[in-house]
């Protein structure tokens, strides 16, 4: 099911058209406003089913048909302004992709021609640019600028190498492209193929070598305010290369200090742009910080005891208490506050939960 709260401590189960106790998935927000959850009914023959929320969680519709049971959350694409076109896509690998448009019914679309899909992106402009990009099983990159319903194959320089997104994936589909967060704004797309990375701000139309790299795997992360100053770092082994115009030209910085070979992660300060703080971790357990943009390095790893580590993270009030994160791959949790080494968070230390009644019947919405 799914819960509300008001920001006084109390959480109520969501009512106002809500099917209720069925698994609920965490609500996104459309750039409309509007909030968008799946629900699995394991008692329908169909898959999710998508609600859809324009007054903050207190009434609910589901304005297109349950999705396909083969498809998975993950392979569910919403357009930004669902809540108002209805429009949605199911996208599963090695399998022809569906779309519902204004609410209608599932059906298959794409290029002309027999070939199963490898990925699909959805504009996060989609609502006013209609693009869509869609790399097939052969590893073509196809594009479409009027919501699908023609396509065009790219005339990509980088001839049959498969082009991947340069972030990493947050689930088991890699991406052909990787759209910048101010994308709106500048229009910049950046992918990799082979040993290049490149760069198009049309759409996809045309594309520029902009950086080559080993065959190792790279890592990039934008700047907290990548829309005000355009700064992107792409990490690769030891090698960190920085870009201060959205990525048109890069600059290598000096060598760090782990080894080339570490599967290494790199973090941005909250406050990057004002206090040039980097996190660079590896996951066999070492901690290293710049203050400098990553000109040069600093071992923080003191205090870990060469635990594995799974993720590093700022807190959100990094700026004034200086306070970090550590989770090893084990049970547990660290933190180091300043310059002191990394000390283990007792239970002692974690707040006990406030209790909040249990409500007897669901509240319907006034």
């Amino acid at each position: 099911g799914l819960y509300r709260s008001d920001g006084q401590g109390a959480w109520m189960p969501v009512a106002g058209g809500l099917p209720r106790g069925l698994p609920t998935s965490s609500p996104t927000i459309g750039v409309d406003g509007a909030l968008r959850v799946l629900i699995k009914d394991e008692g329908r023959a169909r898959g999710p089913r998508i609600f859809v929320s324009t007054d903050d969680g207190q009434t609910w519709s589901e304005p297109v048909p349950s999705v396909p049971q083969f498809v998975g959350e993950e392979g569910l694409l919403l357009s930004p302004t669902f809540s108002t076109d209805h429009t949605a896509f199911a996208a599963v690998p090695w399998d022809r992709p569906l779309r519902s448009v204004g609410g209608g019914e599932w059906a298959e679309f794409g290029p002309p021609g027999e070939w199963t899909l490898s990925t699909l992106q959805v504009s996060p402009t989609y609502h006013r640019d209609s693009l869509l990009l869609m790399r097939l099983d052969d590893d073509s990159l196809w594009r479409s600028t009027d919501r699908g319903d023609t396509w065009t194959r790219l005339r990509a320089p980088w001839g049959e190498q498969p082009p991947a997104g340069v972030t990493p994936a947050t689930g088991y589909t890699p991406s052909a492209v990787t759209f910048s967060p101010a994308y709106e704004q500048d229009g910049v797309l950046l992918t990799r193929a082979g040993d290049v990375v490149y760069r198009s701000s049309d759409q996809g139309t045309n594309w520029q070598r902009v950086l080559e790299v080993d065959p190792l795997p790279i890592h990039v992360v934008f700047s907290p305010e990548y829309d005000r100053d355009g700064v992107i770092y792409l990490l690769q082994g030891h090698v960190v290369h920085r870009s201060t115009d959205r990525g048109q030209s890069w600059q290598a910085l000096h060598v760090a200090p782990w080894s080339e070979y570490e599967d290494a992660t790199l973090v941005l300060s909250p406050g990057w742009p004002r206090d040039g703080i980097l996190l660079a971790w590896t996951i066999s357990g070492q901690v290293y910080q710049s203050s400098d943009g990553g000109q040069t390095w600093q071992d923080v790893s003191a205090g870990l005891g060469g635990d594995n580590l799974r993720q590093v993270l700022f807190s959100p009030d990094y700026a004034v208490a200086g306070r970090l994160y550590a989770v090893p791959a084990g049970p547990g949790l660290y933190k180091r506050a300043g310059d002191s080494p990394w000390l283990p968070v007792t239970e002692s230390e974690r707040p006990d939960p406030t209790p909040v009644p249990v409500p007897t019947s669901v509240p319907e919405p006034t």
